[in-house]
């Protein structure tokens, strides 16, 4: 019971004096843990079984001075299988807050009202949103680094302050490999439309598709 309360003691005061460390350093070197994002650019093809990669572009960014969000790079990819369309759109954010629906607005052409009717949905950690506007049925959400995905300003804050910090995360934020509150995340936005459908309702249609890039994204997502 001695010892382990005594390893117990000297793990806290190790965690301690790095963190005291880490302050130090950070008054030395006022980078330190702001290094500039690496340059990122989306690869030309990526798998899908729900259908074949037919073509894609790269997305004009809208920068505004109203948002803290900075888009560094998107592009959007079709697929087609028989009657069942899918088109993907990709954009790598950093300094965001994580508001879906105020990117959605600033970002694309779909309409105000077309949010006001959409649902927010939990899978596991995960939360996505499904609307509707005109003639598709769109999926969103905003995959982080640590592999979660969230909806709202508040689900993105609480993914933050849940991350652990411990010695390894405090030795890559010092190498500036990592950051403490990473901001950064993949928004995606996924689309069908609700013509020329098979016996799937298009909300399984962008839940399928969505999970594959899910699980293709997780291990590839930029460093920084």
């Amino acid at each position: 019971m001695i010892k382990k309360s005594h390893w117990h003691q000297n793990l806290l005061t190790a965690t301690a004096i790095s963190i005291g460390l880490v302050t130090v350093y950070s008054f030395i070197d006022s980078d330190v843990g702001n290094r500039p994002v690496s340059k990122f650019t989306f690869p030309e093809k990526i798998p899908l079984s729900s259908g074949k990669n037919i073509a894609n572009e790269t997305i004009e960014i809208a920068q505004s001075t109203e948002s803290n969000d900075v888009v560094h790079s998107a592009n959007r990819y079709y697929y087609q299988e028989e009657n069942t369309e899918l088109d993907v759109a990709m954009y790598y954010l950093t300094d965001t807050r994580g508001d879906i629906n105020s990117l959605l607005l600033k970002q694309t052409q779909i309409s105000p009202k077309a949010l006001e009717n959409q649902q927010i949905k939990q899978q596991g950690n995960n939360y996505y949103s499904v609307f509707s506007d005109r003639d598709r049925t769109y999926l969103s959400t905003c995959l982080h680094p640590t592999g979660e995905s969230t909806v709202t300003q508040k689900q993105f804050s609480q993914s933050l302050n849940q991350r652990p910090l411990n010695l390894k995360l405090l030795k890559d934020w010092l190498l500036g490999k990592a950051s403490i509150r990473d901001r950064r995340c993949l928004w995606i936005v996924i689309s069908t439309p609700h013509n020329n459908l098979s016996f799937l309702e298009p909300e399984d249609i962008l839940q399928e598709a969505w999970q594959q890039w899910d699980r293709w994204w997780q291990p590839r997502f930029p460093t920084l």
